[in-house]
C-alpha cells in the first residue's frame, strides 16, 4: 500500500557544521597600566587529541605539575599492581587508554583553572572557525563596545514639549488628572 519514505535519520544529524568555542581570559588589571586586552589568552574548548594521545608529555608541556604527579603516582600504582599482585600485563594499555581519555576530556578544564590561578579571569566567549577568527571577532566586538554611540551614529535632535494638562485617555476618563 502507500507507504511514505521518510528518509534516513543519519543524514539529518550532521556534526560537520560545529564551530569551535573559545573562552577569552583577560587580566583584571594590566601591570603596566595599559589595556588589559593586550594580555588576553584564548582557550579552545572541546576534546584535546594531544592530551589523549600524549598524556604525560602534554601535562609537562603545559606545566601541569600537580596533574603530572598524580598521573605518575597512578601509573606507578598500576605498574606495582601488575608486577606484584599478579594482574595481567594486558591491563596497562587499558589503563593508559582510560587515563588518556580522561585527560582528553578534562584538558579544557585544566588550562582555564591554571589561568585563573595566574590572575586571568574569564571575560568572554567567542565562536569561530579558528583562533585567528576568534581573535578578530573578539577584538572587533570589544572595539565596538568601547566606542561611544555618538561616534557611530549621527545625532538626532528631538524637540521635547513640556507636559500639558490633558485629560487621561483610556478606560477611566472621569478620574481627575494629577497634572497641574
Amino acid at each position: 500500500s502507500g507507504s511514505l519514505d521518510q528518509g534516513n535519520i543519519v543524514g539529518l544529524i550532521s556534526f560537520e557544521f560545529r564551530m569551535p568555542v573559545f573562552t577569552i581570559h583577560t587580566p583584571s588589571a594590566s601591570p603596566s597600566g595599559g589595556d588589559p586586552a593586550a594580555g588576553a589568552v584564548f582557550v579552545r574548548e572541546g576534546f584535546s587529541r594531544l592530551a589523549f594521545l600524549f598524556g604525560p608529555l602534554w601535562l609537562l608541556w603545559n606545566r601541569r605539575w600537580l596533574a603530572f604527579g598524580l598521573w605518575f603516582l597512578a601509573f606507578a600504582c598500576v605498574f606495582f599492581a601488575i608486577r606484584r599482585l599478579g594482574f595481567s600485563p594486558a591491563l596497562m594499555p587499558a589503563y593508559y587508554f582510560g587515563v588518556g581519555l580522561l585527560l582528553g576530556l578534562e584538558a579544557p578544564v585544566l588550562r582555564p583553572a591554571a589561568l585563573a590561578g595566574r590572575g586571568l579571569a574569564l571575560s568572554d566567549i567567542a565562536v569561530a572557525e579558528n583562533l585567528r577568527e576568534a581573535e578578530i571577532t573578539w577584538f572587533a566586538r570589544r572595539r565596538s563596545a568601547t566606542v561611544p554611540a555618538s561616534a557611530l551614529a549621527p545625532t538626532l535632535t528631538v524637540a521635547v514639549h513640556p507636559a500639558r494638562a490633558v485629560p487621561p485617555v483610556g478606560l477611566f476618563p472621569d478620574v481627575p488628572s494629577s497634572r497641574p
